[in-house]
Parts: structure tokens; C-alpha cells; sequence
């Protein structure tokens, strides 16, 4: 018989129930990934409770329905079971819910490999008020917000890491009100209906090695103190406006990294007192409406020469003055741009302007073009070294005190629509170096009244200095003007020397001091006035022109200066009085000078005791002629003393002629006389009057073959000599005379055949 085994399996049929929740939760709960969750309400996890979700958990929203944590929510996914917030309807439809809110959570809230869908009706997918450090978002991919993706508010710091925030309709992070300062790293932040990350008043995340792309706007909108906690691999690309968008602040120490895309100011920047900020090379700041940027404490930007920064315009097509400048306020010490960029700045007072700072700030390499008005606006002396400065509409350089003395050295001034420079008179020395100057609309120096306080040296820079006001070297202190220079002086100014002045040109570079009118006559400026004048002021081949317009004075005036002063080879012509008019106690050196044109003297001596020294020879002669303003002056016009003017050149070599042009005690009794004797001619080779000549010396005799020869030394200013010979010493000699050949006698020898007889010779000069 056989047995059969019968085994009945029976099968019951389990039902997974979808869970509702809404209302608060009061006490921990667990979720589970068996259930279905649904939001059906508002629900609230209330403070000192902890909610926690199983990874692989499907959380389902209804609408308009959000997720309120004030305790503690941990919803820990895994890679392989993330954990899902999502709409009710299964993700067709932005913004269908609210939020996961985080309102003054407790600590230890984790959102790890969650998937958060479809939400974001109001204040982004993801909503952080006032939770401290308290929430930690990573892993999570984060899509379809209907507002902004995550969303800071009020005392926030908490962090997001390796999150996707993509797809949504307004911002990707939105960081609002203060303190709200998470951290983002890692995240990709991309297609975005507007900003990447958007930070509002007091939002100042830290963003680092993210990746922001394709955004409907900027990449980030952040403000400028925030700007140096954007750090690490930042991918930047796509995005509408593919820039970080800065919003006017102040700032304290940090660096703005080169992220491969510019930076856009949008307001007034302010680096404040004590305070470093370093813009690292290779960076462009492009200022976005009439912005400064302020630096009271340390600005380094500090390119080379392959990545340099730049500080310009945002404008598609840029024009000058479209923004402000670079503004120095009192800076502190260690101001550093190398290898910048200044460009289409300058909306008033020019793209750089500095007060108070002193030489704190220090210019190198760098280029300053296209500001709306000057290139430098300064009251101090910042250091601008091998910099390019063109393009400008007004000045290339405008000090606007004496306390602006900036060294300048090394640079390129071309194109600028005004002067080159404008500085004071002290702060002339401090040009220096190789200047390249060509094509500014007043391609010269212009230089304002002042003291000069220090001694130093006015280079040539291949312009003229245009003098607009007194200049007053003071005593104790020497100014070297080098030769090429021309001074014009642009209005009824002097340059009086109390210290020192050496103005020594060569023959090819000529030093002059003149008008600065178009068309220069007589009187158009004042003088060089020597006043207590330190002992060796010099003016060698100088031209000194269309001066002397002080009343009864001259272009060259002196006075108790004794023999301070030297005039070799200069040129003074056109004064409106004379060319030299010597006061009190003064005894200049004058030699190779030409003094004519000038319209009523060429010298005047006017005080007592002074006493004018010519040359004592040929090679030291002077030219004084021309000097009468149609016949209502004189030459040289004497004091009460007696003066010796010798070996000039008076436009005649008649002597009654020469002393017609002298005004002294034969013209007026109190006047004591000048001697004139010896003058000399136009080619200065010789001496008038006449002198009878000396015997010559050394004269021999000699028979040579058949012929006598006589011979002697040369005689000086002899114009002949005669020969005399005779058989017989008591008897009338006979006579040869030797003329002179050329400008002068050059045979010193006579000679005749032998006679066969006795006969007795003698020579003499003529």
C-alpha cells in the first residue's frame, strides 16, 4: 500500500499601508522604509524631538504642505538607499510643496543621500532660520525648488556638501539677513533660473570647490567681504552673466582668488583701517555704475606680467569715466599694485585718487588709461615707477597740494588731454629716470608756485617745465636744472634764488628760460632774481628770454650777492628793461655772454658797490649791442661807482660810437665812469684801439749760399714789418715792407743776395 504526503501551502497576502502624518510630533518617532509616508498637513517636529528616517524612506507632500523641524531630524541615506521628499503626485509639478523648514533646530539634524523634488513654493526646498551649526545637508540632490533650491536665513552656519542643486525657478542657494554664514563645498549648482548663489544683506556663506553652471544669472551675488571665503577648484561656466556679482561693503583682511571669471562691483567698496586685501594676479574687477573702491587700511594687487589685473568698466562698449577710481584714504603702510590694469575710471578727480596716505602706496608696471578726467588725482606722494599713463582727458598726473611730491620715474605719459604732469616746484626732483613723453594735447610739465625746500635736480625729460607761479629756491638749498631743459613761464612770474641755483647747458644743450606764449615779446614773465644768493650760482650756455617786465628792473636781476654768481656763454635777449640789472653789493662774473635786443639796457647797475667782471682777454670777450629800444636806452648804464668793462664786442669797434652807448659820468656827473678800453669786434679777433706794436725780439742774420737771411719772433698786433738795409750805417737805409697775409702777419723772415759788401740791417713792427 502505498502512502502519498500532501503538503497545503497556503499563501497570505500582505498589505503595505501608506502612513499619514501631520500635526506635531511630541515624542522620537522612526519611519520606516516598509511604509509609504505621506504629509498630508503641515507637520512639525517639535523642539527636544528627534525624528528619524530609515534610508530607502519614500516621503510623499501634499500640496502646499511642509516639513517643520524644531528638534532634531536624521534622515541618514546610503548610496544604494537614498531617501526621498517628494510631491504627492510623483514630481510633474515645481513648487507643489512647501518646504523642509529648519526653524531653530536642535543639534545633530543630518539630511545624507536624500532626493528633495518638487517642493520650494515659498523660500526655496530647503528653508534654514536661525539653527546655528545644528544642520548638516550632504550627498542630497536637490531639483525642481518652484523658488530658490536651499534657502539661509538669520544665524546660520550650517554646511552643504557634495550636494546637486539643479532646476529651479529663482536661486540655487539663497543666503538672506544676517549672520547667515553655512558652508557650501563640493556642490554642483546648475540650471537655476537666476543666481547660483545668491546672498543678500548679512548672507556670507563660505563657497568652495564648487561647481556653478548655466545659471540664469550671475554665478554668485555676493558681498565684498564675503568674497575672500569663495575658495578652492571653483568650475565656473555658462551662466548668463558668467561672473561673481559684488555688492558694495566694507571689507576686512582676506584674498579674492582668481576663479576664471571677473568680478563685478556693484557699489562702493571700502577696505577698512588696518585691514589687508589682496587681489591675487590674473583677476579683472569690472565696476558696473559710478563705484569707488576705498582702501583706508592695505590694497596688494600684485599681477605679472602674464596675468595682470584688471580694474575697468562693465559696459559692453566702455567710454571714460564710467566708474569712479582706485581711492586712497589715509591707507596704511605696504599698498602694493604691480601689473595692474586701470582702465576707463576716473568719473571726478581721476582713476587713482590718494590723501592722506603718504608714500604708503606704491604703483609698478602697471597702466592708467581712459579715466574721464586726470590719470592721478593726488594730495600725497605715492611711489609710480615703469607705469604706462595715457589715453586720459585731462592731466596725466595732477598734484593738488605741495604735499602731493610722488616720485615718478620710468614711465610712459602719451595721449592725455592736458598737462603731462602738474606738480610744485620742490617735487620736480622727484621725476626721474627714463620718461617717454609724446602726444599730450600741453606736452609739457607744468609746475606751480612753491618753495623749494630741497635741493635737487630738474631732469630733461624732452619737455618744457611751464612755470605758473613764483618759484623761491631757499637758502641753504641748490637746484640743478640740467641742460636741454626749457623753462616757459607762463604768466608775470620770477624764480628767485636765495640758495643756490646751477643751470649749466653744454653747446648742443642749450638751457632756457623764456615765455610760454604762442608768439613771446618783451616783459612776458619777471626774472631770475638773485637775493642773498649762495655762493656758486651758475648759468652756463642759458638763453634767457622775453623777460623783465618788473618796472625799471631786469630779466637777470641781483642784488647783495657778491661774486655768487656766474654768467659763461648765455644769451640774454628781449627784456622789457634790461637784460641785467645788478642792486646792491653784487659782483657777478659775466664771460661769452651775448646781452642785446633788450629794450631799454643791457646792463644796469643801479646800487652802490657792485661790480660787474668781464674777460681780461680775447677768449673771454661779450657781446652787449642792439640794446636801446629805438634809441630810449643805452648799452650799459652805471651806478655812482667806477666800472670796467672790457674786451666787449659793442656793436662797433668806433670808439665815440661805443662810449654813446655807455651811460656813466659823462653823461651824468654822480655817475662814476666806466672804461671800455680795450673792446674788441664781432669775430672777437682783435683788440681796438690799436697799440703801436713792440720792437721784434730775436732777430738774426745769417748768410745761407748766396743769400742773406733775417729773422725774428712774431710781435703781437703787429699788422706789418720793415726790412731796413744799408752799405753804409750813416746813410739812408733802404726799405721792405712785408704786409700781413690771411687775418694776420705769418712771415717772420726776409732775405736778399749777397752783395759782396758790408751791410747793416734792422727790423720793426708795425
Amino acid at each position: 500500500m502505498k502512502r502519498f504526503l500532501v503538503l497545503l501551502v497556503i499563501c497570505y497576502a500582505t498589505t503595505i499601508f501608506a502612513l499619514d502624518h501631520s500635526g506635531t510630533i511630541t515624542s522620537d518617532e522612526w519611519w520606516d522604509n516598509v511604509h509609504s509616508h505621506y504629509i498630508v498637513g503641515n507637520l512639525t517636529v517639535a523642539d527636544g524631538v528627534t525624528l528619524t528616517i530609515e534610508a530607502g524612506t519614500l516621503i510623499r507632500f501634499y500640496e502646499d504642505c511642509f516639513l517643520q523641524i524644531n528638534g532634531t531630524l536624521i534622515a541618514d541615506g546610503t548610496f544604494n538607499e537614498r531617501i526621498t521628499f517628494t510631491s504627492r503626485l510623483g514630481g510633474t509639478q515645481p513648487g507643489f510643496w512647501q518646504n523642509i523648514t529648519f526653524s531653530q533646530a536642535d543639534a545633530g539634524c543630518v539630511l545624507n543621500y536624500c532626493d528633495i523634488y518638487y517642493g520650494g513654493s515659498v523660500d526655496g526646498l530647503i528653508y534654514l532660520l536661525n539653527s546655528g551649526n545644528n544642520v548638516h545637508i550632504t550627498n542630497c540632490d536637490i531639483q525642481y525648488s518652484g523658488t530658490s533650491g536651499v534657502y539661509f536665513s538669520d544665524y546660520n552656519s550650517n554646511s552643504i556638501e557634495n550636494c546637486v542643486i539643479n532646476n529651479h525657478n529663482e536661486h540655487g542657494i539663497y543666503c538672506s539677513y544676517s549672520n547667515a554664514i553655512p558652508s557650501i563645498s563640493n556642490c554642483e549648482i546648475k540650471n537655476n533660473g537666476s543666481y547660483g548663489i545668491y546672498c543678500s544683506a548679512g548672507g556670507n556663506p563660505a563657497i568652495s570647490d564648487c561647481s556653478i553652471q548655466n545659471n540664469g544669472n550671475y554665478a554668485i551675488r555676493t558681498y565684498g567681504d564675503n568674497v575672500k571665503n569663495i575658495t578652492g577648484d571653483m568650475t565656473i561656466s555658462g551662466n548668463t552673466n558668467n561672473s561673481i556679482y559684488v555688492v558694495s561693503d566694507y571689507v576686512d583682511s582676506g584674498t579674492w582668488l582668481n576663479h576664471g571669471v571677473d568680478y563685478v562691483i556693484g557699489g562702493n567698496i571700502t577696505v577698512n583701517n588696518t585691514r589687508t586685501l589682496t587681489i591675487n594676479a590674473g583677476n579683472t574687477l569690472k565696476f558696473d555704475g559710478n563705484y569707488y573702491f576705498q582702501i583706508n587700511g592695505i590694497l596688494i594687487a600684485n599681477g605679472t606680467s602674464e596675468n595682470r589685473i584688471t580694474f575697468t568698466s562693465n559696459q559692453t562698449t566702455p567710454s571714460p569715466g564710467n566708474w569712479r577710481n582706485l581711492c586712497f584714504i589715509n591707507a596704511d603702510s605696504g599698498c602694493s599694485l604691480n601689473y595692474c590694469d586701470i582702465l576707463y575710471g576716473g568719473s571726478v578727480n581721476g582713476a587713482i585718487y590718494s590723501e592722506g596716505s603718504g608714500s604708503n602706496v606704491s604703483f609698478s608696471n602697471c597702466s592708467f588709461r581712459y579715466s574721464g578726467t586726470k590719470g592721478f588725482y593726488l594730495y600725497d606722494s605715492p611711489v609710480i615707477t615703469n607705469c604706462t599713463i595715457s589715453d586720459n582727458i585731462e592731466h596725466g598726473i595732477y598734484c593738488v597740494s605741495s604735499l602731493a611730491d610722488p616720485p615718478i620715474s620710468d614711465c610712459i605719459i602719451q595721449n592725455n588731454g592736458d598737462y603731462v604732469i602738474r606738480t610744485y616746484g620742490n617735487n620736480v626732483k622727484n621725476i626721474t629716470g627714463d620718461m617717454t613723453i609724446s602726444g599730450n594735447t600741453k606736452n609739457s610739465i607744468y609746475v606751480v608756485s612753491d618753495h623749494i625746500e630741497n635741493s635737487g635736480i630738474w631732469n630733461y625729460h624732452g619737455v618744457p617745465y611751464i612755470i605758473g607761479g613764483n618759484m623761491i629756491i631757499d637758502n641753504g638749498r641748490t637746484l640743478t636744472i640740467n641742460a636741454g631743459n626749457s623753462l616757459k613761464f607762463n604768466g608775470n612770474y620770477y624764480l628767485q634764488v636765495n640758495g643756490k641755483l646751477i643751470a649749466n647747458g653744454i653747446s648742443e644743450d642749450r638751457i632756457t628760460f623764456t615765455s610760454n606764449q604762442a608768439t613771446p615779446s618783451a616783459g612776458n614773465w619777471q626774472s631770475i632774481f638773485f637775493y642773498y644768493a649762495d655762493t656758486g650760482c651758475s648759468l652756463n650756455y642759458c638763453d634767457i628770454l622775453y623777460g623783465g617786465s618788473e618796472t625799471n628792473r631786469g630779466m637777470v636781476y641781483i642784488d647783495e650777492s657778491d661774486d655768487h654768481v656766474s654768467l659763461n656763454n648765455c644769451n640774454i635777449e628781449h627784456s622789457q628793461y634790461a637784460g641785467i640789472f645788478l642792486w646792491a653789493n653784487s659782483a657777478p662774473s659775466i664771460i661769452n655772454c651775448v646781452i642785446r635786443n633788450n629794450n631799454q639796457y643791457g646792463i644796469r647797475i643801479y646800487g652802490h658797490s657792485s661790480h660787474p667782471t668781464f674777460g681780461s682777454n680775447l677768449t673771454e670777450w661779450n657781446d652787449i649791442y642792439d640794446n636801446n629800444g629805438g634809441g630810449v636806452g643805452r648799452s650799459f648804464r652805471n651806478s655812482t661807482t667806477n666800472n670796467t668793462a672790457e674786451y666787449i664786442y659793442w656793436g662797433t669797434i668806433v670808439e665815440t660810437e661805443i662810449d654813446a652807448l655807455i651811460y656813466d659820468h659823462g653823461e651824468n656827473s654822480s655817475l662814476g665812469t666806466v672804461d671800455f678800453t680795450p673792446w674788441t669786434n664781432a669775430a672777437h679777433d682783435t683788440i681796438y684801439p690799436i697799440a703801436n706794436p713792440d720792437p721784434p725780439q730775436n732777430v738774426t742774420i745769417s748768410i745761407s749760399s748766396d743769400s742773406v737771411l733775417v729773422s725774428w719772433s712774431p710781435v703781437l698786433n703787429a699788422s706789418s714789418y720793415n726790412i731796413y738795409s744799408s752799405d753804409d750805417p750813416y746813410a739812408p737805409f733802404e726799405i721792405w715792407t712785408l704786409e700781413p697775409t690771411g687775418t694776420g702777419i705769418t712771415e717772420t723772415s726776409w732775405s736778399e743776395p749777397v752783395s759782396g759788401v758790408k751791410k747793416f740791417y734792422y727790423v720793426t713792427a708795425e
